[in-house]
């Protein structure tokens, strides 16, 4: 006995074959008899197949929207550093990137006060020189003045005596 299957609309029909030497009348009313048969059976089985493809689409709709679902959830784990394929890799990235910072940032940090410290004794240093020129000019200018107050005293006083001499002498 052979058997052999064939689709037909994706649907799978299973025939023996039982002899090849089999009498033609013999061969004849089976295939009435399936013939009478196959009608409702294959409409049956179109039936049958609607509902499995309408099943079918309605899981794989269902599944569609289940792995969506999951790649929004893994695409909000993403944007928030909390996929698990990302913690590990992140926390060594992060306490590399800290352990390079660390240092540099002390540096920055002193360098940045060195560099208040130096702005503000140099500008106490500025302040401390001009008043220092402005003191020496001041004393300058007022022994200047005392120097020609004391000519013009001089003066006054070399006319006055030679008034005197004058009147003394007339």
């Amino acid at each position: 006995m052979e058997t052999y299957h064939s689709e037909n609309k994706g649907i799978k029909l299973e025939q023996k074959i039982e002899s090849v030497y089999e009498p033609v009348d013999q061969i004849m009313g089976e295939s009435k008899a399936i013939a009478d048969d196959e009608e409702p059976a294959s409409q049956e089985a179109i039936d049958a197949l609607a509902v499995i493809e309408k099943q079918f689409n309605e899981f794989k709709i269902r599944h569609i929207n289940q792995q969506l679902a999951e790649i929004a959830e893994e695409e909000a784990l993403l944007e928030q550093d909390l996929h698990p394929d990302q913690i590990e890799p992140l926390t060594v990235t992060r306490k590399f990137v800290h352990d390079r910072l660390q240092p540099e940032q002390a540096q920055y940090k002193y360098s940045t006060q060195n560099a208040k410290f130096n702005l503000e004794s140099g500008a106490a240093i500025l302040h401390s020189q001009f008043f220092q020129q402005v003191r020496a000019f001041r004393e300058q200018k007022i022994e200047k003045g005392r120097d020609e107050l004391h000519k013009l005293r001089r003066l006054s006083v070399l006319e006055e005596q030679m008034e005197r001499e004058a009147v003394d002498s007339s």
